[in-house]
């Protein structure tokens, strides 16, 4: 008899046992049914993120949270479109909640010092910037920040060390040479500039950014010819994209021509900007110096009166015309001309 009561006992138990078992094992798979779920749903977000559907994203990553509020991913993303819609508060909370739910979360971290920095809080946007670097040594796009974060605070030379310490450790990127070249440039040093956006040439010569950088800086060292062929090369590149940013490169074409003292190549660039562009004072203003230095008086009075009527402060119009009308035998007016100038 008291056999059987102790079968019966442990049968009870075990019964008991095998329920709590099971319990928990439901629950383990209803959780492990929830993360999948969520998982879908926030790379569904991502999605419709990468697709410029913003609203949308964040109304499924908000129905993510409602049910997994302690989801970092979901938080990361939506502080990333709440970013791409300029609502910097609302991102700032997002990212902040994802980094403290998961402090090795790098993403975090760096969209957090975007947020940071837009608010002009530079110092904080560093800090943040330098701990994804930390969690994700080699990454460019955080060490980039970080040495842009230091030039926003005016602080180059910082930047420029930044940059250089790591150069022999990262990938070769032209971002990271054209940013070294803007940090020298910035600190005043352009023929060390140049040799940066050079590098940076080299690995991508079909960058504009970076033709423009080294382009632009070959002139400012008295270069013109190495410019000139670069120019060249936007100038051609530009035209069936944007006539303005063309008309951009054919006057600073037209400038090294001017240097080289290849006036009527010069006169050739201007005339092409301001028969695109006929609002650019700059350019009349310019093509009246390419008439002037050839001793073509009336051409060069003409435009640099086409200047000055867009731009009635510009002296060096005001000039052009003193010496057009002097060398015309307008005394008198030439006169009254470089009064003008000296007002």
């Amino acid at each position: 008899m008291r056999h059987s009561v102790l079968s019966l006992i442990l049968g009870f138990l075990l019964m008991a046992g095998c329920q709590a078992q099971h319990q928990k094992n439901k629950q383990a798979a209803m959780a492990r049914w929830q993360a999948a779920r969520a998982s879908l749903h926030v790379d569904m977000a991502r999605q419709q993120f990468e697709h410029g559907e913003l609203p949308k994203a964040a109304k499924t990553l908000e129905g993510v949270l409602a049910k997994n509020p302690d989801y970092p991913e979901a938080h990361l993303l939506l502080g990333r479109i709440r970013l791409e819609q300029d609502r910097l508060p609302e991102a700032q909370k997002s990212l902040q909640t994802a980094v403290d739910l998961n402090g090795r979360l790098h993403q975090g971290w760096y969209y957090l010092g975007i947020c940071r920095e837009r608010t002009g809080q530079f110092d904080q946007a560093l800090d943040h910037y330098r701990q994804a670097w930390d969690l994700q040594t080699g990454h460019l796009p955080y060490l980039l920040a970080m040495a842009q974060t230091l030039a926003l605070q005016r602080n180059y030379q910082a930047g420029l060390d930044l940059i250089t310490d790591q150069l022999p450790s990262v990938q070769r990127d032209a971002a990271v040479y054209l940013t070294a070249g803007d940090l020298l440039h910035a600190l005043d040093r352009p023929d060390e500039a140049v040799d940066m956006y050079r590098q940076a040439h080299l690995i991508e010569p079909q960058n504009q950014a970076v033709t423009e950088a080294l382009a632009f800086t070959l002139y400012r060292i008295g270069r013109p010819q190495e410019a000139l062929e670069l120019f060249q090369e936007l100038s051609r590149t530009a035209g069936d994209r944007s006539r303005s940013l063309r008309s951009t490169y054919e006057l600073a074409r037209g400038d090294c021509h001017l240097q080289l003292q290849q006036y009527h190549q010069a006169q050739r660039c201007y005339e092409q900007v301001t028969g695109d562009d006929p609002m650019n004072a700059t350019a009349w203003k310019r093509l009246a110096q390419s008439h002037l230095v050839r001793k073509k008086w009336p051409p060069a009075e003409q435009a640099a009166r086409r200047a000055l009527s867009l731009d009635s402060q510009d002296t060096e119009a005001l000039l052009v015309v003193g010496y057009a009308v002097l060398e015309q035998g307008d005394i008198s007016s030439a006169e009254a001309t470089f009064r003008q100038v000296i007002q």
